[in-house]
């Protein structure tokens, strides 16, 4: 049986700034991307295994969820041998996902994990079918989940929604803007599937996209500009300074700041140096989709792009 290495999701900036994109003409799943552990359990010759992590290692907090994978009778286990795909994810009290560095201390313990974990699933591979179409590979997932659910056989188990199928990248920005601003603006981002695609044991390719905020700065406010649209009569966008003078308008704030940063912006946010988050910084030092993170009332120095 050959080895099954996770696949890499690639960034949709990068695939565009190629001469070719490969990502262009082709129809994505687009899903939300959870700010969770990856995990997976392989059902082989008819048995559950153990759950592991992206780095194969058996997960020793999640002993009684492999228990009960183990436990489900014969006959609604997969008769192939698979392996099922999935995002560990612990809700917090308001039923938000909870950080990953928080999340990460309760995975990482020996000891079986007491809190509630959501096993949100986004794959199931046939071993000796990678080629299959992830269309149909999802299909197959939902068949199966809906199966557990209907038995109750697996707490927490569930399939991350398919939120739409575009060919539009201008589609895929506005969910991103969407799904960011969920969780009290600690969204994540998306993830996009290619409908026809194989799974690519191990490559990073645009078979896999995703569209996140991977940089972290630490800027000061020095600016504000009004909104459009719906934003109009509010702030639109602060304009923040790095060490060097370089300015850069950023949005990504909730309606509350917005509206009490704009009416009492010299006496609330000017000044302030203020965590930003973006994909990338680009060549003229410009930021790619930047966005407001929190105010940093701890720091006095501020970064340099």
């Amino acid at each position: 049986m050959s080895e099954i290495k996770p696949q890499k999701a690639m960034h949709l900036y990068l695939d565009e700034e190629k001469k070719n994109p490969k990502h262009i003409g082709h129809k994505y799943c687009v899903m939300e991307k959870y700010d969770g552990w990856y995990m997976y359990i392989d059902c082989i010759d008819g048995q559950w295994q153990e759950i592991k992590s992206r780095a194969g290692r058996v997960i020793p907090s999640m002993i009684n969820y492999t228990k009960q994978f183990q436990s489900v009778d014969g006959k609604y286990r997969p008769k192939r041998n698979v392996r099922l795909i999935f995002e560990g994810v612990i809700p917090n009290e308001k039923g938000y996902p909870t950080e990953f560095k928080t999340a990460n201390g309760w995975f990482n313990r020996k000891a079986p994990i007491h809190k509630p974990v959501l096993l949100m699933c986004h794959d199931l591979l046939t071993f000796d079918h990678l080629d299959t179409p992830f269309k149909t590979r999802y299909e197959t997932l939902q068949y199966l989940i809906g199966i557990y659910r209907q038995n109750k056989l697996v707490d927490g188990l569930g399939a991350v929604p398919i939120l739409y199928t575009s060919n539009r990248p201008s589609e895929w920005y506005g969910t991103y803007e969407n799904i960011i601003k969920q969780y009290d603006n600690q969204g994540e981002g998306v993830i996009l599937k290619r409908l026809d695609a194989p799974y690519s044991s191990d490559k990073r390719n645009a078979d896999l996209l995703k569209i996140k905020c991977e940089k972290t700065f630490e800027l000061r406010v020095v600016g504000k500009v009004e909104g459009e649209g719906k934003y109009k009569g509010t702030l639109g966008k602060l304009i923040v300074e790095d060490a060097n003078g370089i300015r850069n308008g950023i949005s990504g704030m909730s309606d509350e700041q917005r509206h009490l940063w704009w009416k009492d912006f010299e006496g609330t946010i000017e000044g302030a140096i203020v965590e930003v988050q973006c994909m990338k910084v680009l060549s003229n030092k410009s930021l790619r989709e930047g966005r407001f993170k929190a105010v940093r009332h701890d720091k006095t120095e501020i970064d340099t792009l």
